[in-house]
């Protein structure tokens, strides 16, 4: 069986980081990648990219603890909407 492999672009934007980012983490040994003899451009195996998203990241949310915020509109009767039309409160 042949494993998937996904370059360095696709792996930013699995995660969500920049590729300099995954650079960081590749030179810093927490992303084991794959080159070809005499490639320059780093692959790594999608196990193992999803396995380090699963020990790596967290959720934001606290589990068991509602949500407070509501996003309440100022003026309800504009037709546009802006980022001044909606506040967090």
């Amino acid at each position: 069986m042949q494993e998937k492999l996904m370059s360095e672009k696709e792996v930013a934007e699995v995660i969500g980081v920049s590729r300099g980012t995954i650079k960081n983490w590749r030179d810093a040994k927490l992303l084991s990648f794959f080159r070809a003899p005499g490639g320059r451009r780093p692959f790594y195996y999608k196990e193992e990219v999803d396995n380090f998203i699963k020990q790596n990241t967290t959720s934001k949310r606290i589990i068991g603890k509602p949500l407070k915020k509501k996003i309440k509109r100022n003026d309800p009767l504009r037709s546009s909407t802006t980022d001044e039309d909606w506040r967090i409160e």
